[in-house]
């Protein structure tokens, strides 16, 4: 039987980019690491890097001027051509979505504001409801909020007047 045609090879790592391949004659040699592991090695770490929706969770609390909590309605987070929205709780909390609920939004400069911020009143003045917070906020034209959204998590509390 020769050495030299049975090879039973395999790969140690050794450290500072290096591995050996030992066969059945007992003889080893130190080789760096080609292209290729550092392609595989790239491909699992983009593939990881990739599980990430790319979205910052963004969320807060919505109170008038006041401090009491406003309990209704949504806060809707928009740029000319995307938009995303956080319903607001009865503690005035919200989490803002994109596609689903809660799912967060890219990082970038946004106009803020407040839709649904409403109150039943059927009696009042023939009116069916009315807005609980200043017409200002309630429009993506009108509204003065804006918001950078940086790269990591972040809160952003906002404050709004009382409708008058």
């Amino acid at each position: 039987m020769q050495k030299n045609i049975l090879y039973s090879s395999y790969f140690k790592i050794h450290g500072a980019g290096h591995a050996s391949v030992a066969s059945r004659s007992g003889c080893s040699r130190a080789k760096p690491i080609t292209h290729t592991g550092l392609g595989i090695v790239f491909i699992v770490l983009l593939f990881l890097a990739g599980c990430s929706n790319g979205k910052v969770q963004l969320g807060g609390t919505v109170t008038f001027d006041d401090g009491t909590p406003l309990t209704s309605g949504a806060v809707i987070f928009s740029t000319d051509t995307f938009s995303a929205k956080g319903n607001i709780d009865s503690s005035g909390k919200y989490i803002v979505g994109s596609i689903g609920t809660n799912d967060g939004i890219p990082a970038g400069k946004y106009k803020v504001h407040i839709e649904g911020a409403t109150e039943d009143v059927s009696s009042y003045k023939g009116e069916t409801s009315h807005s609980l917070i200043g017409i200002e906020y309630t429009t993506y034209d009108s509204t003065p909020l804006s918001c950078e959204v940086p790269v990591a998590g972040n809160n952003f509390d906002i404050k709004v007047p009382k409708f008058k």
